[in-house]
Formats: structure tokens, C-alpha cells, sequence
């Protein structure tokens, strides 16, 4: 199997720990976006071991917290999309100050909203309470 992430050379990363590394990548969104990802082949997020979870977090943070002064954002926001690179794996998406934001992109009337149920689903938010908080195997 060929996984573009899992494929990425060595002297194309800009750093990389014992599970995580990072790189540009191909089709940016702006100048600093960066894409970290863990080194194994791990499709999903909760394919992640907690270990490469706490590391692929930390990673992303320490990337953030150098270049976002280097770069002169206001923030990166951090997405996990993953619908081309089956690989798990975070955007670090960078906005300047005078960006527009993408929260009302995302949760407004012209974004993901309109495809979002219209009610909370009560039942299913209390099977979720009920297993995270240990009640039900």
C-alpha cells in the first residue's frame, strides 16, 4: 500500500520526534501551513496509541508556538480532516490578523451548518456521556 504521508522523505520534514513529524504541505493554504502527522501508518484518530496522541499534540503545539511570532498570525487553527490522506494527521492553518475567521464560515449560513442536523440528537449525547464516563462496557 502506498500512503503519500507514510512516503514523505526525511529531508522534506521540518521536524520530527520519536512518533510524529511534520512538513509542508503540497497545496498550502497560506505561507505557513504546516502539516504534522504521526510516523506510523494509523488511519484514524483512534487508531492512535495514547503515546502517539500526547506526542502528535505536543509536536503541533511547540510548531505553533515558533511560528506564529516568526510568521506574524494572530493563531493557527488545527484541523484533522483527512479525507484524501488516509493517514491520521493535523492542519495547522495559520490566519493573519486581518483574516477573516472561520468559525462563522463553519458554524454559519454559508458553511458546514447548513449540512448539520438541525436539533441535538438528546439520546445519542447520553450514550456518549454513559460510555466515556465508564457506566457501560
Amino acid at each position: 500500500m502506498s500512503c503519500r504521508i507514510c512516503d514523505i522523505p526525511d529531508d522534506d520534514l521540518i521536524v520530527s520526534s520519536g512518533t510524529s513529524k511534520a512538513f509542508f504541505p503540497e497545496n498550502p493554504v497560506g505561507p505557513a501551513h504546516i502539516v504534522v502527522a504521526v510516523r506510523e501508518h494509523r488511519p484514524l484518530f483512534d487508531d492512535l496509541t495514547d503515546d502517539e496522541a500526547a506526542d502528535l499534540m505536543i509536536t503541533a503545539r511547540r510548531i505553533a508556538a515558533a511560528v506564529r511570532p516568526l510568521a506574524a498570525l494572530e493563531k493557527f487553527y488545527v484541523a484533522a480532516v483527512g479525507d484524501v490522506d488516509i493517514h491520521f494527521h493535523l492542519h495547522l492553518l495559520p490566519r493573519a490578523p486581518e483574516a477573516a475567521g472561520l468559525g462563522p464560515f463553519i458554524f454559519g449560513g454559508d458553511g458546514w451548518a447548513g449540512r448539520l442536523a438541525e436539533t441535538a440528537d438528546f439520546d445519542l449525547r447520553q450514550m456518549i456521556r454513559t460510555r466515556l464516563r465508564g457506566k457501560e462496557s
